[in-house]
């Protein structure tokens, strides 16, 4: 089986195993909510699901999400642009798209690293279940690979140097110009989103311009931002690079279980009309 595959595949399961947790009522209330949403207590329960839902790591370990993606993008490029090939990988992407899609999954992961560090709080008592911390450990890893390895052929062939480099520069067609602009549009919303969440007294109801009709709208932008690395690092002939594509599918299903459950999050503790007309993270669908 070839890496995309492989890739693919783990992407399609890991988003049909949160469909599934989410859909069955013992699972969705001891695994899925975490942080602030969370409903369980510490209990002494003899129960194996319960005693499960007690194992947890702090929250701030989010961190530690963005550490390892930028890390591990860093040390892919060093071992790719040293003459280290990787075999099993794809030949559809030419090398300005792999060097996009690389370099916007790395600035993407730089800039959620420094707002943990520098701009958002977590509290002291916040914790996730490890499932989740070991499932974001393997995500940010896996698409370290996944953003490049459709590309692999063209890496391996190309001659890297700062002549080379240079005589990429060039206009860029509509599907990267595309692909750019909403990745920056995506990134600015989501940073602005996070910036304002921080400002916040804890636990209050947002009431930012880009929360009044959503719920969540920075996971809106966290799924836009993927999606335009799959316009930017799709091969010619397809509108996105399905491995990637993949990737953002697991996004999407992630973020809109959890955006539902921030939702009703907030109609227990604010009410329902406090609510009323804000989509939870895609307006006009969900």
């Amino acid at each position: 089986m070839s890496i995309p595959i492989l890739l693919q595949s783990a992407y399609t399961l890991a988003a049909t195993s949160i469909l599934l947790a989410n859909a069955l009522p013992p699972l969705k209330l001891r695994f899925i909510a975490y942080g602030k949403t969370s409903t369980i207590a510490p209990s002494s329960s003899s129960s194996l699901l319960d005693k499960a839902a007690t194992l947890t790591v702090p929250h701030r370990w989010f961190t530690h999400f963005y550490i390892l993606g930028f890390g591990v993008s860093i040390f892919w490029a060093v071992w790719l642009v040293t003459g280290h090939g990787v075999g099993g990988g794809g030949d559809g992407m030419g090398i300005e798209q792999t060097l996009l899609a690389w370099a916007c999954f790395a600035v993407q992961t730089a800039r959620r690293l420094y707002e943990c560090l520098y701009i958002q709080k977590s509290g002291p008592k916040s914790s996730m279940w490890i499932a989740h911390y070991l499932v974001g450990l393997l995500f940010y890893s896996a698409t370290s690979v996944a953003v490049w390895i459709e590309g692999s052929a063209a890496l391996a062939a190309f001659d890297f140097s700062p002549k080379t480099l240079w005589a990429l520069i060039n206009a860029p067609t509509l599907k990267s110009f595309m692909g750019i602009i909403t990745f920056l549009l995506a990134s600015g919303v989501q940073h602005d989103c996070h910036a304002y969440l921080a400002s916040l007294q804890k636990y209050s109801l947002p009431q930012h311009p880009f929360f009044r009709g959503i719920v969540c709208p920075h996971y809106t932008a966290e799924v836009a931002i993927y999606l335009a690395i799959a316009l930017l690092a799709a091969p010619q002939g397809q509108l996105l690079n399905r491995t990637v594509a993949a990737a953002a599918g697991f996004v999407a299903t992630i973020l809109t279980v959890a955006a539902g459950t921030n939702r009703e999050w907030y109609r227990r503790k604010f009410g329902a009309e406090k609510v009323k007309g804000r989509w939870c993270i895609l307006p006009g669908v969900y």
